[in-house]
């Protein structure tokens, strides 16, 4: 039984030491966020005109994109009601663009942008959030 004991205590010793050089040994200091607000407002509404068709029938929005989804859905197109969430991301950003108001001629969306910068060296995770208009198609 000793020895059981023993070996037991060796193999859990191995295995902290072993999950503490994998894991704590190597975490990066929590990044550095930085805020601001429509920083990036130009290049959302260059975006939202290449990658997003909105239309309007009646009083319903309706949109069609080739990278934008509704909120965690994966449709690419669909109706919009005011606060629907249109998203597109990846493994590094994610921007959620917030339908608040419509006319005749175009659409207001709240939007925020989080970019991680790690995977490129750099320590700092970039949150934008601002406003942009869209065109609507005729």
């Amino acid at each position: 039984m000793w020895l059981d004991v023993k070996e037991f205590m060796r193999h859990a010793i191995v295995l902290i030491i072993t999950l503490y050089v994998a894991g704590c040994g190597h975490l990066q200091p929590s990044p550095t966020v930085q805020r601001t607000t429509n920083a990036q407002q130009a290049w959302h509404a260059r975006f939202l005109r290449d990658h997003v068709a909105l239309t309007t029938i009646g009083s319903t929005t309706q949109f069609s994109s080739d990278r934008l989804t509704i909120g965690s859905t994966a449709k690419l197109s669909g109706n919009l009601n005011i606060g629907d969430k249109l998203i597109v991301q990846d493994h590094h950003y994610e921007t959620t663009y917030t339908l608040r108001n419509t006319d005749t001629n175009a659409a207001t969306f709240e939007y925020e942008c989080t970019f991680d910068h790690r995977s490129f060296g750099k320590n700092l995770v970039s949150i934008d959030m601002g406003s942009v208009t869209a065109a609507l198609s005729k």
